[in-house]
């Protein structure tokens, strides 16, 4: 195994924290998300070859500060979340902002006001996680990865008119799209 995607129904109990704690000492590459991203969050340490992706609430906690000061200055706590954990980081939301390794900062352009639903977190983290473990460069798998996730999200809105998509939407669509 050389990826491991970490956080998505993780949950906070105790199997979940001896999962992180397992996982936090590995030295396989890294995807850290939902729950593992609070874990995080308790710990002063930097993790390395790893990709975070939290939302604002998320980014709040990481970052210990107010989610009014990320709306406010959403690059600037990226470029925060990058140096404080040394990682990779997506701040997901309506037009999501990525940084890479090389702390160069991208914005989609793109927003789908239909894919704030449960789920699509972990979806974007299984995509990059998946393109990372097929061999591709961890900072083009982000960058792929948060690109396709709203890309197929905004051609199933576009085709089938809803106004509210679940996870399971745009799985079914990647795997007629992409693999």
């Amino acid at each position: 195994m050389d990826t491991i995607v970490i956080g998505p129904g993780l949950g906070r109990n105790s199997w979940g924290t001896n999962v992180w704690n397992e996982v936090k000492k590995s030295k396989i590459k890294k995807v850290i998300d939902a729950d593992a991203l609070y874990f995080l969050s308790k710990e002063n340490m930097t993790k390395e070859d790893c990709i975070l992706t939290p939302h604002l609430m998320e980014a709040s906690r990481l970052l210990n500060i107010p989610k009014i000061d990320i709306q406010h200055s959403p690059i600037e706590s990226l470029k925060k979340l990058t140096k404080k954990y040394n990682a990779k980081v997506v701040l997901k939301g309506a037009g999501s902002l990525l940084a890479d390794s090389k702390e160069n900062i991208y914005c989609t352009g793109l927003s789908e006001p239909a894919m704030a639903s449960a789920g699509f977190g972990d979806v974007l983290s299984g995509i990059t996680g998946g393109l990372i473990s097929q061999g591709m460069d961890a900072d083009d798998a982000l960058k792929l990865a948060v690109y396709l996730h709203v890309f197929i999200s905004k051609k199933i809105v576009k085709e089938s008119n809803k106004r509210v998509l679940l996870a399971s939407d745009l799985l079914v669509e990647l795997q007629r799209n992409i693999f």
